[in-house]
């Protein structure tokens, strides 16, 4: 599939002490294969000059949809060209066909290594091997065996297989990762796996030159309740979160507002455990909609059915648990529901960005955030990566709550606003929510409200060192979320001015 380029003087670059910026309007023609977009041409000068400039690794970061994949291969091609030994390393099934794939595209060969795949081909001098089976194989190959390793999807680059392979082939002149989201699940940047980070494009250009949908997301009008489950490697315990959201009235009111604002598209929504994916396609389909649950146990050959009556329309929901956040491209989704919270800002971006990308007739995206997630990590536009992630978080654990009436931050327990007066329902049986409408993310009041929650949150908090944030703090983190600043009133009635 032949991808057409976009003029485009946007400036990005090298991140990492001063920035490096490359500016390029024209696109490099590659001989039978596709045609590169500008900011792709970026960003493969960035990295060569990174390497060039003696920086050994080399992360690329570029949002869903922007061409990782493209960029990659022709990264590969101009390297065996000049006779290097490449690797491409993945740890899932579909981003390995992808690469064998688009390489195919490019007039390049290559060799899979992957356990009973019947295209293994060791002359060739591009392999692309599954993370899982290459480290059982490091022993059949020297540590000079690759001059280049890629890395996909490589905010998982700290993971023990992942080390031990690079460690084994100290011998390669670069290792080059791909992401959409450097961050680990912990919340930690990749500095101690990369030397410079590299920015292909921001979502804002991408959405501007057409190769993606811009997104409308609607959330939840309160925090959710999530006191008493544990974290784990960063993120909630899935059995214990499962638990919680499994709910008769939170996956109902799931398919009631999906009816109400997304009956039209094709959805895939992000369930906690297998049981409560079970139980959300169970709902959707006894109300009549076309709906399939998918999970990791089932075979490829079910898997694949499944996926192609989502493509073709037959099937219209597709609920799954930790099997479509990475890997996986279908263009006709032009809805995604988050019914799992997240601590992980990664994760939250990986299971957005399966709406984004363009298809006939789409000209738009729906996000329907029943899990707190744009609570926790704001809106899914332009984030400033850097190889550390150290900048303070909205959202958490605190154990208040915003008044729906004047939103006023109160106790959690309480059940009545000192305020206005508001009566919160009283919890009753397993469930100690309402099912309720989700807003409009863009609504001026709810963002007045959530600046107030993150002002409440922001003086609270301390920093590593004891001392309180700033309050202006709370400024930044309203526009990290929002893409704007609060109103002037809003920040006269908090004080801050």
């Amino acid at each position: 599939m032949r991808e057409h380029g976009h003029t485009n003087t946007a400036t990005h670059g090298v991140a990492s002490g001063p920035t490096v910026h490359a500016v390029h309007t024209v696109h490099a023609p590659i001989p039978n294969g596709p045609v590169l977009r500008g900011y792709q041409v970026r960003a493969l000068d960035d990295c060569r000059g990174a390497i060039r400039a003696g920086k050994r690794r080399v992360l690329l970061v570029a949002p869903t949809g922007s061409g990782k994949t493209t960029i990659a291969a022709e990264i590969i091609r101009s390297a065996i060209a000049r006779g290097s030994r490449v690797l491409f390393l993945a740890h899932r099934q579909e981003l390995l066909d992808q690469c064998h794939g688009r390489l195919l595209e490019f007039g390049v060969a290559s060799g899979i290594i992957r356990a009973a795949d019947p295209r293994q081909d060791r002359d060739q001098a591009v392999q692309v091997a599954s993370v899982q089976t290459m480290v059982r194989r490091l022993k059949q190959f020297p540590e000079d065996a690759f001059d280049l390793i890629i890395v996909d999807e490589a905010h998982h680059t700290r993971a023990n297989t992942y080390a031990k392979i690079l460690d084994h082939f100290s011998g390669a002149r670069a290792v080059l990762g791909l992401t959409a989201t450097p961050i680990r699940a912990d919340g930690r940047g990749l500095a101690e796996s990369y030397d410079v980070l590299v920015e292909a494009a921001s979502m804002r250009e991408l959405v501007q030159l057409g190769f993606l949908v811009p997104a409308k997301t609607y959330t939840t009008p309160t925090s959710l309740d999530l006191t008493g489950i544990h974290r784990r490697q960063g993120d909630y315990v899935l059995s214990e979160l499962g638990q919680r959201m499994n709910r008769e009235t939170l996956v109902g009111n799931i398919v009631t507002e999906w009816q109400r604002l997304a009956s039209d598209r094709r959805t895939v929504v992000f369930a906690t455990t297998v049981a409560h994916s079970q139980s959300i396609a169970s709902r959707f389909a006894d109300a009549g909609i076309p709906a399939e649950h998918l999970d990791g146990s089932m075979a490829d050959a079910e898997r694949d059915a499944i996926l192609a009556r989502v493509r073709s329309g037959d099937t219209q929901v597709v609920v799954n648990c930790q099997l479509l956040t990475e890997g996986w491209d279908m263009p006709e989704i032009s809805c995604c529901v988050l019914a799992r919270p997240t601590k992980s800002s990664g994760l939250y971006l990986q299971m957005s960005g399966r709406a984004l990308r363009p298809a006939p007739g789409k000209a738009d995206c729906i996000i329907l955030d029943h899990g707190n997630c744009f609570r926790e990590h704001g809106g899914i536009s332009d984030r400033q990566w850097t190889l550390t992630a150290d900048k303070p978080k909205t959202g958490g654990e605190a154990p208040e709550k915003s008044c729906p009436g004047c939103g006023l931050i109160i106790a959690l327990g309480c059940l009545e606003c000192p305020e206005c007066g508001f009566v919160f329902a009283r919890p009753s049986g397993s469930s100690r929510e309402k099912a309720v409408q989700l807003v409009d993310a863009s609504d001026p009041e709810f963002r007045r409200v959530r600046f107030f929650e993150i002002v409440h949150d922001v003086s609270r908090r301390r920093r590593a060192d004891g001392e309180p944030y700033k309050i202006t703090a709370a400024l930044v983190m309203f526009h990290e979320q929002f893409g704007e600043w609060p109103a002037w009133s809003w920040q006269e009635e908090a004080g801050i001015r």
